[in-house]
């Protein structure tokens, strides 16, 4: 059962008096919460505990959730089109047909999440950490990958048109039945890659 509209909206207004003064309001914390399909559109969250929480098919589009935790979280289908999302903690989180769609992901920790089929088509992805994940089947077309952390990253099937890497590297990495088509690599290690 999703949070009510009004009840959110108060812990939006408290969170806001916590990110302006740490001795007032409160800190939103959705640890393990049941939060399926809710609307958090357009409201600053920055820095809230979303750890282990059941985000599927809620809508963070144009939301403000830097700094947040969402560390084992389900996001299936979880919108965040255009969020700002600089140095959110995506740690383990099962994320596939999700949709980062323009979203700020600068120096975001994306290590071990299972993001399958996910969108992140014009995303901001520069410094982030993607090791250990899984985008089989991800749209990264028109992304910014630029010193972007990428070891053994599971990255068959990929949609990389257009995509913006630069200083990092891709050697080892099975590429097989990725698009790399209008793909800028510069000053990448491509050694040993599957295509």
């Amino acid at each position: 059962m999703s949070i009510q509209h009004n009840q959110l909206q108060y812990m939006a207004q408290e969170h806001q008096k916590w990110l302006r003064d740490r001795s007032s309001g409160k800190r939103a914390n959705f640890t393990r919460k049941n939060l399926v399909g809710t609307d958090f559109r357009g409201l600053n969250f920055a820095f809230a505990l979303f750890q282990g929480a059941n985000l599927s098919r809620a809508n963070f589009s144009k939301a403000i959730v830097s700094g947040c935790d969402f560390s084992g979280a389900a996001l299936k289908g979880t919108l965040f089109s255009q969020a700002k999302m600089i140095s959110t903690r995506l740690r383990e989180v099962k994320a596939p047909g999700a949709s980062f769609r323009q979203a700020v992901l600068q120096k975001a920790i994306l290590s071990g999440g299972m993001f399958e089929n996910a969108n992140f088509m014009g995303a901001d992805l520069r410094a982030s950490n993607l090791n250990n994940g899984n985008f089989t089947g991800a749209n990264l077309s028109k992304a910014r990958l630029q010193m972007a952390h990428v070891d053994n990253v599971i990255l068959k099937k990929v949609r990389f048109l257009g995509v913006f890497m630069e200083g990092g590297s891709l050697a080892g990495q099975n590429l097989a039945g990725a698009n790399l088509k209008g793909a800028s690599l510069k000053k990448m290690r491509l050694n040993q890659i599957n295509l």
